[in-house]
């Protein structure tokens, strides 16, 4: 029912009569489609016949916004309204053009592509309904977008023990860069450079075997204003510092006891042995405080080379120092079966068993006391 109508008879609508029959019969099914507080409305809702409210027109978009914009794209977003799409427009080359028209309401993103970094962009949008066969629309809602300036193409960090080294490429149409590091909770700005050919920077006084996070943006400055490009990121672990004082604590002819300082900052260490052209490993401690090892069954008078580094297990990763390398030799196997074989006069006959890894023997008598 047009919104021109101000007037609808008694029973005009929606009732039939029958011969023979006294009461008007009403159609079922019956329902008037009109506007808000008009005569159609007074009229179904005196005689109880089902109404439905046509929009005068589409609700304005709200909440129109950019959740994420880079050197090439934004994502527009905005609030669902009731009404039966959205069409989006971007101005460019001197007028406005759409560039995304749904008509599912529940669509309330799109992502812009092709875009240029560090320009600003103005986007509308307006919903829209269809009456009878005729799209209404609501008013526009307007946002304009900047793109941030470009960041740098790479962004690496190389760990020691207690300093790490970004590094980063230039990037020409920066003024400088800005150097930021996760802790305690949030990010810290701890460098700033005043031009776009420093490349690099130390950060010291970390702890070993600890893992650090750091990012980096862009900067320009031009006519007293400061454009920011997106950040980058990177992360890198210190490594744990090699073993101290790690000793053979004492050998004998079949066993080398191996002996090393604590690393407070370790979960334990790991063992190695050379052996067969390559590294073996022959143990892992549990903990920090175990502090020794002794390889058995070695063969007597032989060289050796063991080492031995510290691990940390840290959010499921692994850290590891570097190794310390130990040498030594098993000592030559005791004399077996030293015994007197005969006497007689003035002549003692000793004798002994073979030993095939020595070259010699030496025999000593105790006598004067010495």
């Amino acid at each position: 029912m047009p919104k021109t109508v101000n007037y609808i008879g008694t029973k005009a609508l929606g009732f039939y009569h029958k011969l023979n029959v006294t009461a008007d019969q009403m159609i079922s099914g019956f329902t008037i489609r009109g506007y808000d507080k008009s005569a159609a409305q007074s009229y179904a809702a005196e005689n109880n016949i089902p109404f439905t409210v046509l929009a005068d027109a589409a609700t304005p978009v709200a909440n129109f916004y950019a959740s994420s914009v880079n050197e090439k794209s934004a994502v527009l977003c905005w609030s669902r309204t009731s009404d039966k799409g959205y069409i989006l427009e971007q101005y460019k080359g001197g007028k406005w053009t759409q560039i995304y028209k749904t008509a599912k309401n529940s669509d309330t993103s799109y992502t812009v592509s092709g875009l240029s970094s560090d320009v600003t962009y103005t986007f509308r949008i307006k919903s829209y309904i269809v009456s009878g066969s005729t799209e209404k629309y609501s008013a526009y809602t307007r946002l304009a977008v900047k793109t941030p300036i470009i960041n740098v193409s790479s962004f690496k960090a190389t760990a020691n023990q207690n300093t790490i080294v970004l590094s980063w490429s230039r990037n020409t149409a920066a003024t400088g860069y800005i150097i930021e590091q996760f802790k305690s909770g949030k990010w810290k700005q701890i460098y700033v450079t005043k031009n776009n050919t420093t490349l690099g920077y130390a950060v010291s006084g970390l702890a070993e075997g600890t893992p650090y996070t750091f990012r980096l943006k862009s900067y320009r400055t031009a006519n007293d204003k400061t454009s920011y490009s997106n950040y980058t990121a990177v992360k890198a672990t210190t490594p744990l510092s090699a073993m101290k004082n790690a000793v053979v604590k004492s050998t004998s002819s079949s066993a080398i006891a191996l002996a090393w300082g604590q690393n407070a900052n370790a979960t334990g260490y790991i063992i190695e042995q050379y052996k067969g052209g390559k590294w073996t490993q022959l143990a892992v401690t549990k903990n920090n405080t175990t502090l020794t090892f002794t390889v058995k069954g070695l063969a007597e008078c032989t060289p050796y080379s063991f080492r031995v580094k510290a691990y940390k297990n840290d959010g499921g990763k692994t850290n590891y120092s570097d190794y310390v390398t130990v040498k030594a030799s098993t000592l030559l196997g005791t004399v077996k079966n030293a015994k007197v074989t005969s006497t007689t006069g003035t002549w003692i006959t000793l004798g002994w068993d073979r030993n095939t890894s020595a070259t010699g023997y030496v025999l000593e008598q105790y006598k004067g006391g010495r």
